[in-house]
């Protein structure tokens, strides 16, 4: 609500509408485009080396016979049950 009016002034006013900042942040100010561009290319990289990591892990967990595959299995069910647990504490 504060991006997208001229100047805020704690209320909301129709009439102070603008998407001018907006407008400045993609187009004049180079810092702000080097960080979108650098955040999408980072988030594509580790989209795609986390997708990749996962073909490989689901591939030995299933089609393999290798003795620690149980134990690879309970480590990546961890990153599922760690937040729970943490989530659960009371004081």
């Amino acid at each position: 609500m504060v991006s997208i009016h001229k100047i805020w002034k704690g209320r909301f006013d129709l009439h102070a509408l603008t998407l001018s900042n907006y407008s400045f942040i993609l187009t004049k100010y180079e810092a702000a485009r080097t960080a979108i561009w650098n955040s999408c290319i980072l988030g594509f990289g580790a989209a795609t080396v986390g997708m990749f990591l996962c073909v490989v892990l689901v591939y030995v967990l299933i089609r393999t016979k290798l003795k620690g595959r149980i134990v690879l299995d309970f480590i990546s069910s961890l990153p599922i049950g760690i937040p729970g647990l943490s989530l659960r504490w009371e004081y």
